[in-house]
């Protein structure tokens, strides 16, 4: 017997919650053996699991009381084996043997014989077996013994093809489990103010390779042989479906758990991390698989429907906007927090019919509400996959977009989504259809430039002037030649951009490049630096900068020259750029940073063979300008 000396709560799977002065029944502590961190009892409320043992004290109490303890514990198991399921029956099965045996040993320890005590008291003459009223064949379970409460335990680890072959085998399991649970109980330290008073056990190499070794044999094997593959993926899909956590801290959720548990039960440490590299290989789940696939399948149909309305064509108010609302909010939260490649694989099915129908309904929808959505919903898509650019670049979508900004430029929100999600559309810099350009004409950027130029900017203002600045500088990534450059031509009629060359100028500084909006626009050139180059291309435009201003661009020309390593393509852009400015602008006036260019051009040739280009546009400075720069080598 024993009595609890502190009080302790049981928030382990298997433990017992009870306070000081509670008595307890040892039911797993009775071979002589040393005592081990967690002690299974028999409680005198009638329940059965783990305590700490550092909690208990041994009760000095009468010899008939510990007896009739023992023997209310064995009848209580017996009530309870009656009414379990078939599952947890083997383990009361268990339990009543070990009570048993815990008696008769508790009988020789105290030398008392049935002569000793009466019949009705000690009930020592109990030659009846202690589980004769069970069944045992109904006792019978198709796995071991549960464990003491770890993290997790051996049973729950076996795969469920293996539990038919222990069955058999109840015998030996019974005694192996004894020994699993004296080996992982060990890593269990109750959770109690206690704890500061006990000493943290430390594990060596050589005692783990001992813990492993207790194992029962066929935990070992079936350790080896548990197919994990997949399960990593279905762990991350279970914790996104229950909790609504993105897909990415999904992940990290289930590393999180993982990590901690393979340090908790080093045995099953290999198969562990197997389910994380399986999380790490982020391999895609199918589409009948992913309950996001079927949200979002769902969602894209009842759109559809929405589309082909055919009151939605004559309607302005209806009673499904909130309906349709309420899908273009799950939709956009599914695309920016599921797996971006299921995402893909819904988008992609039937040709991306989903997108294209998408844009035409953004075309025939006039509510404020939906059109906002509808714009969030193309910039998710964007940030998906090229493809998808390419298919909302050759829909109807930008020619809507480019009608909306002229159109209505009070509704500054409406003005600034539908600024950014064209631009996302030019950034690829791919071909537009030639009709779109009756349209996306110089009117277009003339508009565009107008609104830069204002005198006066609140921060509304500034919000669509960075808007347009980017449009424009996405547009112009699709012209090659410079005389078929309408954004040029453009530029070569006003003269004069001084909003705009100056925030081009601050962008080229901080080498910042507002178009590049997405990871998987890898070949797009820098947008800014581009139309930098595109001014300097020809004379009618290579003055648009003032003076102080074309000083300014010399010395970052200066800056990335010196610190650009040999080999780097952005080195030979801003050599490029350099020799355009010589041959077009009035550079030769000023001769701003003259020295400083030479050393650069001097150093730029007498690098290794990785920069042959870089010294071919030197020699070519140095060819058309002898008087300025020279090889002095």
């Amino acid at each position: 017997m024993y009595r609890a000396v502190y009080k302790f709560d049981g928030s382990d799977l298997g433990t017992l919650s009870f306070d000081v002065g509670d008595r307890f029944t040892a039911i797993d502590d009775f071979d002589g053996g040393p005592k081990s961190d967690w002690l299974l009892v028999y409680s005198a409320k009638g329940q059965i699991g783990y305590v700490p043992s550092n909690y208990l004290q041994p009760d000095e109490i009468d010899v008939l009381e510990v007896l009739k303890s023992i023997d209310r514990a064995i009848d209580a198991v017996k009530q309870q084996a009656k009414v379990l399921p078939e599952k947890s029956k083997v383990e009361q099965l268990k339990n009543l043997r070990k009570l048993e045996t815990h008696r008769k040993e508790f009988l020789k320890q105290h030398r008392l014989r049935q002569a000793h005590c009466p019949q009705e008291e000690l009930c020592s003459a109990r030659n009846d077996d202690p589980v004769k009223d069970i069944n045992i064949q109904e006792l019978k379970v198709q796995r071991p013994a549960p464990l003491p409460p770890c993290s997790l335990e051996v049973s729950e680890m076996l795969p469920a093809n293996s539990q038919a072959e222990t069955s058999d085998k109840d015998s030996e399991v019974g005694a192996a489990s004894v020994e699993v649970r004296n080996t992982t109980a060990m890593h269990l330290q109750p959770t109690n103010k206690l704890n500061s008073e006990c000493e943290v056990k430390n594990c060596t190499e050589q005692e783990l390779c001992k813990n492993e070794r207790l194992l029962p044999e066929f935990c070992r094997k079936k350790e080896l042989e548990t197919n994990v593959d997949g399960l990593g993926n279905e762990l991350v899909e279970q914790v996104r479906r229950s909790t609504l956590l993105s897909f990415e801290k999904s992940k990290v959720a289930v590393n999180t758990m993982l990590s901690m548990m393979a340090n908790r039960i080093p045995e099953f440490k290999n198969v562990i991390d197997k389910i994380m590299e399986d999380v790490t290989r982020n391999q895609t789940q199918s589409l009948e698989e992913s309950s996001d696939a079927f949200r979002l399948n769902r969602i894209l149909r009842e759109l559809v429907a929405a589309k082909d309305d055919s009151q939605q064509r004559s309607w302005f108010l209806h009673e499904d906007e909130g309906k349709i609302c309420s899908h273009l909010e799950e939709m956009n939260s599914i695309i920016d927090g599921a797996n971006p490649e299921t995402s893909r694989k819904v988008l992609e099915q039937d040709g991306y019919d989903a997108v294209q129908n998408l844009a035409q309904y953004y075309q025939m929808e006039t509510r404020r509400s939906i059109r906002l959505l509808l714009l969030q919903s193309f910039g998710s898509m964007c940030a998906l996959d090229s493809r998808i650019v390419s298919e909302l670049l050759n829909s109807v979508l930008p020619l809507e977009l480019a009608r909306d900004i002229q159109d209505d430029l009070k509704d500054v929100q409406k003005l600034t989504y539908s600024a950014l999600v064209l631009s996302m559309t030019f950034s690829t810099g791919e071909a537009l259809p030639l009709q779109y350009y009756a349209h996306l004409n110089s009117g277009f950027i003339n508009f565009l430039l107008e609104h830069i130029e204002v005198t006066d900017q609140d921060v509304e203002s500034e919000q669509i002037v960075d808007g347009f600045i980017r449009l424009i500088l996405s547009f112009n990534l699709h012209f090659e030649l410079p005389e078929e450059n309408i954004v040029m031509k453009v530029f070569a009629e006003r003269k004069t951009a001084k909003t705009f060359t100056e925030k081009l100028l601050l962008m080229l500084n901080r080498e910042d490049d507002p178009v590049k909006l997405f990871e998987h626009a890898h070949n797009c050139p820098n947008s800014v630096l581009k139309f930098v180059s595109d001014l300097y291309s020809c004379p009618e435009t290579s003055n648009l900068f003032y003076t102080n201003d074309a000083k300014v661009l010399v010395d970052i020309i200066v800056r990335q020259l010196t610190d650009l390593s040999s080999g780097d393509k952005m080195r030979i852009e801003y050599l490029s750029l350099m020799h355009l400015l010589l041959k077009n602008s009035q550079y030769l006036e000023h001769k701003h940073r003259q020295t400083e260019l030479q050393q650069c051009f001097q150093r730029i040739s007498q690098d290794d063979k990785e920069a042959e280009l870089d010294k071919r546009i030197v020699h070519l400075i140095w060819k058309e300008f002898p008087n300025e720069f020279y090889n002095c080598l």
